[in-house]
């Protein structure tokens, strides 16, 4: 696995997951406030970025290999991971998978509540698949995400990097995603939610949260599903202020 590493080798560890539809570049507004307080781990997924021709085969796998991935780098002491919309499913996967080496969790934009069958994501997934990096798609794409105008061609190249098989498979894993069970972490959850974001990840924050012992859920006011682009300073101090009290 592809992994970019920013900060002082013997500063807190912590593990950013990306998005769908994007790489690990999206993090750069956080390397650039906590790489100097933190030890910064930042992977590009299976399909995506650097990482475009490894299959994504499922979460599970993907779950695995993030554990070894902190294994082999963070041999002896526990990571924050924090992730958005698809890192923050694998964020969640992982503190349930791996409790024993994960400090806490920060997840935002999770979906964990069905979806009807003629919702975008369930009935247009499969169909736009082969067209998701095309220049309109992914223009339209950028606003709905709220992505400022100067950023779009960013976002496009970086977008472009995601394989559409990998999309395709993505997104039918992730529309049948329901709140962890069996879940033996107990240690800090903190699943977030914009209040613009659609209903059914509103929904699911508190469903969310419920399923951890130490879980708790925030709406953010006025931000959508991609507030790490858009409002990159109130995305880090939240980050900041949940992870921070987990290393003392």
């Amino acid at each position: 696995m592809e992994v970019s590493e920013h900060g002082p080798l013997d500063a807190p560890p912590l593990l950013l997951l990306h998005g769908l539809l994007i790489d690990r570049t999206m993090w750069q507004p956080v390397v650039e406030t906590l790489g100097h307080s933190f030890r910064l781990l930042i992977p590009d997924l299976p399909g995506h970025g650097t990482a475009r021709n490894r299959r994504w085969t499922s979460m599970s796998r993907v779950v695995h290999d993030l554990t070894d991935l902190i294994d082999s780098r963070v041999p002896d002491a526990r990571v924050g991971v924090v992730g958005l919309s698809l890192g923050g499913y694998l964020a969640l996967e992982l503190a349930r998978a791996a409790p024993d080496r994960i400090a806490g969790a920060v997840a935002s934009g999770v979906n964990a509540v069905p979806l009807p069958f003629w919702s975008p994501p369930r009935l247009l997934g499969p169909v736009l698949a082969p067209f998701i990096v095309t220049r309109p798609m992914l223009s339209a794409n950028a606003r709905v995400l709220r992505i400022p105008a100067d950023l779009h061609p960013w976002y496009r190249s970086a977008a472009r990097r995601t394989h559409p098989r990998a999309f395709a498979r993505i997104n039918r894993e992730l529309t049948g995603y329901r709140p962890p069970v069996d879940n033996a972490f107990v240690r800090p959850v903190l699943v977030l939610c914009g209040s613009d974001e659609p209903p059914s990840i509103r929904r699911s924050a508190p469903l969310l949260a419920a399923a951890f012992a130490r879980g708790e859920h925030r709406t953010v006011p006025g931000v959508g599903h991609g507030w790490i682009i858009e409002r990159p300073a109130l995305f880090t101090e939240t980050v900041s202020n949940f992870i921070t009290p987990l290393f003392p």
